[in-house]
């Protein structure tokens, strides 16, 4: 015998049409803002907060799990470390260019 699967199972949960942790995070923000200046700064906060996270979610709602979880990750490959460096007083980025047609 099959079990039943459900389509709510595989759908985000959403408060006010967006990501549920975007609504708090926006309720969070609009109401630290009618904390340090007046409601209708918060009104005008909530709502751009919110529609633009509104846009967000429609358009793609898998964002707003993959941006979060790529913030936590650390950096395996940083080009910035792995670059050939000149041997002297200073290291390449900070030598001073020896063309005549100026920069660094």
């Amino acid at each position: 015998m099959a079990t039943p699967t459900y389509r709510s199972i595989n759908l985000t949960a959403t408060l006010l049409g967006i990501d549920r942790r975007l609504c708090i995070v926006i309720l969070i923000a609009a109401f630290l803002v009618f904390r340090h200046f007046t409601f209708v700064s918060a009104l005008l906060a909530f709502a751009l907060l919110w529609s633009g996270a509104y846009w967000l979610t429609r358009h793609d709602p898998e964002l707003v799990v993959i941006v979060p979880k790529a913030l936590g990750q650390r950096n395996v490959y940083d080009p910035g470390k792995t670059t050939h460096e000149r041997k002297g007083r200073f290291p390449a980025r900070f030598a001073q260019s020896t063309s005549k047609k100026g920069g660094l």
